[in-house]
């Protein structure tokens, strides 16, 4: 609970909200160069980063997207 406390997103919502993510959440650990997403995969989740960084690189579809 004290780690979404300092999530900004959800920092002011009622621990009931935070208490439905964390029973719902599932813990990853991901080496140098693992794939988390790709662009194209449809969104069916929310990740929080808890330690480390990630690199978020986007792939424009030229001339459909930039």
């Amino acid at each position: 609970m004290e780690f979404y406390s300092k999530v900004p997103l959800v920092a002011d919502w009622p621990t009931a909200g935070i208490s439905a993510i964390i029973r719902g959440q599932i813990l990853r650990h991901l080496s140098k160069g693992d794939v988390l997403f790709r662009q194209e995969e449809d969104a069916d989740s929310i990740f929080f980063i808890k330690s480390g960084e990630i690199e978020v690189i986007r792939v424009a579809l030229w001339p459909y997207q930039l």
